[in-house]
């Protein structure tokens, strides 16, 4: 069996080789990075590759294929879950649920997450009334009253993020920043009402998600743009991926260059 550890190793150089989501009108298939088709669209619903195998979606029911499109569990399953990093997949039938590891063979549906190591922070934010400044060794010192406190001149934020990519953001006289965990700052981010972490896990890299004029768009955590800021609203990055919207009942997935994969017809 393949052990938590080694399944983590495996998914992420499987995340950057395996077949993509890709819609066409309404049906799903999979492509590759470049876009080429690589199993043909014909499913109800097509999720990430997490695993060797994923779910798609026929006829109201969920089955189970691999990277190839060959089906390796029947479309007889009410629900289902594909997690990234946690190494199961659950599948639901009848109110009964039972859970599969990387090799198919049945596993505990209680198997805890996996406790790999995730990176230090670096810095905090300090804030003091309606002002934040990065906490770094040498601009911060301990009061009498053991309290944290930093010095007047570098609170000089209106608003400052930090995450565990060793990176912060921060808005001042109407602008925004990215700056590195040591408070140098990286680039102004123009065009941008909001920024905010693009990711809901702890070990995918620093992709940051730019709000302007009530859209969404992706940068890097050089202030790259990834896409432009023209999506509706968007999810996570996942599985080297991420679900944006472009109205209400479209959408489709963009991968970490900012490929679309999707085609109206």
């Amino acid at each position: 069996m393949i052990s938590a550890a080694t399944f983590i190793l495996l998914a992420d150089q499987l995340f950057a080789q395996a077949p993509i989501p890709y819609r066409k009108g309404d049906l799903w298939g999979y492509a590759d990075s470049t876009g080429t088709v690589v199993i043909e669209p014909q499913y109800e619903e097509a999720m990430v590759f997490f695993q060797p195998y994923t779910f798609v979606k026929k006829k109201g029911k969920y089955g189970m294929i691999d990277q190839s499109g060959n089906l390796v569990q029947p479309f007889k399953y009410e629900s289902v879950s594909n997690y990234e990093y946690r190494p199961f997949a659950k599948l639901e039938k009848k109110g009964k649920a039972r859970c599969l590891d990387a090799n198919l063979k049945k596993v505990d549906c209680n198997m805890p997450y996996d406790t790999a190591k995730l990176p230090y922070m670096f810095f905090r934010v300090m804030r003091r009334g309606d002002k934040s400044a990065v906490l770094i060794t040498e601009h911060l010192y301990f009061n009498e009253d053991g309290f944290r406190d930093v010095n007047p001149r570098y609170l000089v934020w209106d608003v400052l993020e930090e995450n565990y990519f060793h990176l912060a953001w921060g808005k001042k006289d109407g602008k925004w920043y990215l700056m590195k965990f040591n408070g140098n700052i990286i680039r102004r981010v123009g065009n941008c009402d909001d920024i905010q972490l693009a990711s809901s896990d702890k070990h995918h890299n620093g992709f940051l998600r730019v709000e302007f004029k009530n859209r969404y768009g992706f940068i890097d955590d050089t202030g790259k743009t990834i896409t432009e800021t023209k999506y509706l609203k968007t999810d996570y990055f996942l599985g080297g991926v991420v679900k944006v919207w472009i109205s209400e009942d479209f959408w489709f997935y963009v991968d970490e260059k900012g490929r679309e994969y999707y085609d109206w017809q």
